[in-house]
This record gives C-alpha cells, sequence and structure tokens, in this order.
C-alpha cells in the first residue's frame, strides 16, 4: 500500500485522467512543458485540439498543472504526480538481464545489515540512474550472543560482538600495556559473562564496576568496550549510505543553480536523511513529493523508499532521491525486485 494517498474527494473524469495519465508519462520523460499540440499528435487523436486544451485548463484550475507563461505548455504538479502514482500508473516489467543482476548482488549471506543497506543503494543508483541512499537500523534489541578478542599486535585489540543473525561490530581497541595470550583468555571470559545475554543497549547501560576491578588492568579494557557500544547506539550518520550522488546532474531542471544547492544541502545533513528515512514506518513503498508532504525536503525533489526487512526484521531502509519527474514506474519496479532478493537471504 502506497503512502499518503490522494486527498479531497473529487473523482476526475475518466477524460481527464487519461490526458493527466500521458502528460505525466511526456514530462518524466522529457522534462518540457507539455502542449495540447504535443498531446493530440503524439497520443490523443481521438480528442480535438480544443477539447484537450479545456481539459488541460481545467486541471490547472484544480491544482493538477502548472505553466510558465500563457502560450506555454503545462507540467505537473506535486497533486498531479500523487493522483499518478496512486491511481493511474501502470506497473510495467524489468529485464530478465536486470532481474538476474539484483538477485546476483543478494545470493550469498551478509554478515551485516549495513552490507546489505549498502547493496542495495548500489544497485538502485545504478538500475535507475538517480540517486540512492540507505540507512541501516540499530541492532539495539539484539541478544549478544559471544565477544571475540583477537590480538592485532602487543596493545591493539579487534573487539568481536556478535549477535544471533550479525557481526554487528568490529572496532580495534588499544591497550595501555603489552597483552599476552593469557591475559586475552582470562578478558574474553570476564566479557561474555558480562555481556552475553544482554541486548546492545543494555550493554551499552552496564556500569564500569561489574566487571571485576581487584583485576586493574581489565578496567580499561572494559571501559574501552562500553565506549563501543555507546557509540554504535548513538553515531546514526554513520549508518547512512550513499550512491550515484552525481546522477541528479543528469537532469535538466538542475541546471538551474539554486535547484542543484537544494540537492546538495539534503544530501549534505546526514541527520535530516536519517529523520526523512526513519519516517517510512512499515509501508511497503513510501513516496514523499517535495516540501508539501515532507518538509525537509525541497519542493522539486522527491523519494521513494521502503524497508529492508530480512527473516521478517527490519534492518534498514533504502530508497532514492531524485527530481518530481523520475520515473517513478521504474523506481518501483526496481525496489520491488530488491525487497524479494533481500527477503530470499537466509
Amino acid at each position: 500500500m502506497l503512502a499518503h494517498k490522494l486527498r479531497g474527494s473529487m473523482e476526475l473524469s475518466e477524460r481527464k485522467k487519461k490526458i493527466l495519465h500521458v502528460l505525466v508519462d511526456e514530462f518524466i520523460v522529457s522534462g518540457l512543458p507539455v502542449s495540447s499540440k504535443k498531446l493530440h499528435e503524439k497520443h490523443l487523436l481521438e480528442y480535438s485540439p480544443a477539447t484537450i486544451r479545456n481539459e488541460l485548463f481545467s486541471l490547472e484550475e484544480l491544482g493538477f498543472l502548472g505553466h510558465t507563461h500563457t502560450s506555454s505548455g503545462r507540467f505537473p504538479l506535486p497533486k498531479a504526480y500523487r493522483t499518478y502514482i496512486d491511481k493511474l500508473m501502470e506497473k510495467g516489467t524489468l529485464k530478465k538481464s536486470e532481474i538476474e543482476y539484483i538477485e546476483s548482488h543478494f545470493k550469498h549471506n551478509f554478515s551485516q545489515a549495513e552490507d546489505i543497506v549498502k547493496n542495495a543503494a548500489k544497485v538502485l543508483s545504478e538500475l535507475t540512474n538517480y540517486t540512492a541512499i540507505g540507512f541501516s537500523v540499530d541492532n539495539v534489541d539484539e541478544n549478544i550472543e559471544n565477544i571475540k578478542l583477537v590480538k592485532l599486535n602487543a596493545n591493539n585489540l579487534l573487539l568481536v560482538v556478535v549477535t544471533k543473525r550479525h557481526i554487528i561490530k568490529d572496532t580495534v581497541i588499544t591497550c595501555e600495556y603489552d597483552v599476552d595470550d593469557n591475559y586475552l583468555s582470562a578478558a574474553e571470559k570476564i566479557l561474555c559473562e558480562v555481556f552475553v545475554g544482554k541486548t546492545i543497549q543494555e550493554a551499552a547501560s552496564v556500569d564500569a564496576k561489574a566487571v571485576d576491578v581487584k583485576v586493574e588492568n581489565f578496567k580499561h579494557l572494559f571501559e574501552n568496550i562500553l565506549k563501543v557500544f555507546k557509540e554504535y547506539i548513538a553515531d546514526e550518520k554513520a549508518k547512512v549510505v550513499l550512491e550515484g550522488s552525481s546522477n541528479i546532474f543528469k537532469y535538466n531542471e538542475f541546471s538551474d543553480i539554486d535547484k542543484t544547492k537544494n540537492f546538495l544541502s539534503i544530501i549534505d545533513k546526514r541527520e535530516q536523511l536519517v529523520n526523512i528515512l526513519k519516517s517510512t514506518g512499515d509501508i511497503e513503498i513510501s513516496v514523499k513529493i517535495g516540501k508539501d508532504e515532507n518538509e525537509q525536503l525541497p519542493e522539486d525533489i522527491a523519494l521513494v523508499s521502503a524497508s529492508i526487512t530480512v527473516n521478517g526484521k527490519t534492518v534498514g531502509t533504502s530508497g532514492v532521491l531524485g527530481p518530481t519527474r523520475m520515473d517513478y514506474n521504474r523506481v518501483f519496479l526496481v525496489m520491488d525486485m530488491i525487497k524479494k532478493a533481500i527477503e530470499n537471504i537466509k
């Protein structure tokens, strides 16, 4: 089910729907205002140019279309895109090679949710030619199953925290002293006694006194590990991935420097991207068109996003940012296929 169903009770006539459908399709491809003459000659021979002109005027009065000057063609406004997405868009198909390409990126198991999100963003960007974004959610509610310490050199350790389905963190910790194998074995045992069975959220709240402070050398290591857990929960910016940032320049409306600045300001504010993606919720595919539907978006930008689910658990969100005239049909097809491929991950 799509978000933001068409507001208002007015039902357009079948003729208005057809004209609006064709106009939006044409504008998505060309990015140029569409005239009644072009609609008649290219798509709607069954209607006279005068009839099409009258219907375009009516659609403009109803808030679906705009125009730059009296003699120009019309272009869709957000209300037109919303109607198009919710009621008019015809579902197409992907090529067999595109389906195989998507499936090939999600055939193997992933140890971390971030890797799934990165893969989804990469494929989305490549197959839609828009800027793809992704956000992996915290696994703060998963129980810790094991903690391993791997010696890298005399005083550097690799901390590996394992939950049921993920390696949620692998971080290098520097100790103030040289570490031998006996120390490593004893430290692992204590850490597992303290943390295994707790969620990440609970682990981050453990008091440093929980470790046996009689063994003073373990206290420094323990405090470092608590710091790792707290940073993992807090660092949402690091969980945002971007692919194809320069794709936006392929669309002629972004030859306008102000529109380009607005777009770049969005992808530069990672916290803002997180907030926008989080608002997707449990909606299968969510569409937000410009500032009217999400105040954090510029008026000329649309976001199509969807939650990423593995084994029934949401591990992140992925989506594309593009002009409001983006090819929604293709974006939906690619996102739907990615979701299906991810759901098959064991």
